[in-house]
């Protein structure tokens, strides 16, 4: 009764509890792993500027967006807000293959174009020349950068906001025990930035989406139990691998089926929240069974007749039925009253 109550009363509070085992695991959770961008963001990415190398900026963003037309990334979203406000015209991809966490490559125009992080560019060996190395690494902003037919043509910084609720449900995770950790594909300084915002102490950057993993299995091994926030669809093995899974509905379908419990107002408060409501609704159904336990223990041996060999007395057996009804409706009674419970 208890957990169909409480689900219920996530459900009005914006909260999906996939199953009743999540409140068990729930009060065991003492890290709480963090994606960046969307989750701790807004996921609202806007350029902020745009460094060519060699090229016009018109060329550079004519090649980007060719790059960037049909991916669902949030950087791509402000790469295209940003050259249709500047009317680029741009050569339609004839084949597209996106790499997870790292970039996207295209055919356009006969031309061989790349756009992705710092680290990939590093990994597959794109040359970046040493001037444009050395403002990549002054900047604090998120970056994409460009190459087309493996030569570096430039590369554009984006900034987001950080959710106004996120230094609240820090300090509100802190008071609960538990340790607030970031994981981000991005730039060691922008999520250095974000952290130190925050008050987080540990984070991890510069990460591919399998690493998020491996971070969160090597918190489970040092005995912590791990819950893992994301949004993004290089998040769902995270959520899977994680004691806790918890994704907002604003963010891929993938993240969301992955995950234990599903916010579906988008914002981030509603992370301690559930916390919170998946603790009393546990509390909930151990005083149901420990008050179930209690009460047929001591009714049951009157109901057989204990007390009648040292004072003749019988418990009558509409007495005894109209007993165990009162046992029923005291826990049902108990169980309503978390719909009335406050967060």
């Amino acid at each position: 009764m208890a957990v169909s109550v409480g689900f219920g009363r996530a459900a009005s509070l914006g909260m999906l509890i996939n199953n009743a085992e999540v409140l068990e695991r729930v009060p065991k959770i003492n890290v709480m792993i963090f994606d960046k961008t969307g989750t701790l963001t807004e996921g609202r990415m806007k350029v902020s500027s745009v460094r060519p190398w060699v090229i016009s900026e018109p060329q550079f963003l004519s090649l980007l967006m060719s790059a960037e037309e049909s991916s669902e990334h949030p950087f791509a979203e402000a790469v295209r807000i940003y050259a249709r406000e500047r009317h680029i015209v741009h050569q339609k991809p004839d084949s597209v293959e996106v790499v997870p966490g790292k970039g996207i490559k295209v055919e356009a125009g006969g031309n061989r174009v790349m756009a992705g992080s710092a680290k990939w560019f590093a990994e597959i060996k794109v040359p970046v020349p040493p001037e444009a190395e050395q403002e990549i690494t002054r900047s604090s902003d998120s970056l994409l950068l460009l190459a087309e037919n493996g030569v570096y043509r430039g590369y554009a910084a984006l900034s987001d906001s950080v959710r106004p609720e996120a230094a609240g449900l820090v300090a509100e995770l802190s008071a609960l025990g538990i340790t607030p950790v970031i994981a981000s594909g991005d730039r060691r300084s922008a999520v250095a930035a974000l952290a130190a915002s925050l008050g987080i102490k540990e984070f991890y950057a510069e990460i591919f989406p399998e690493e998020k993993s491996s971070i969160i299995m090597r918190h489970k091994a040092m005995g912590k139990k791990v819950a893992f926030v994301g949004d993004g669809f290089n998040d769902a093995a995270a959520l899977s691998e994680a004691d806790l899974g918890i994704a907002l509905s604003s963010g891929a379908d993938i993240a969301v089926k992955a995950s234990d419990i599903t916010l579906m107002h988008g914002g981030i408060a509603g992370v301690a929240h559930a916390l919170k409501l998946a603790r009393v609704i546990r509390r909930n159904i151990i005083q149901n069974l420990v008050w179930a336990f209690a009460y047929n223990a001591a009714l049951i041996p009157l109901a057989a007749g204990v007390l009648y060999p040292l004072w003749g007395l019988l418990i009558p057996p509409y007495f005894a039925g109209g007993a165990m009804a009162l046992s029923s409706v005291s826990v049902v009674l108990n169980s309503l009253r978390l719909r009335r419970i406050k967060l």
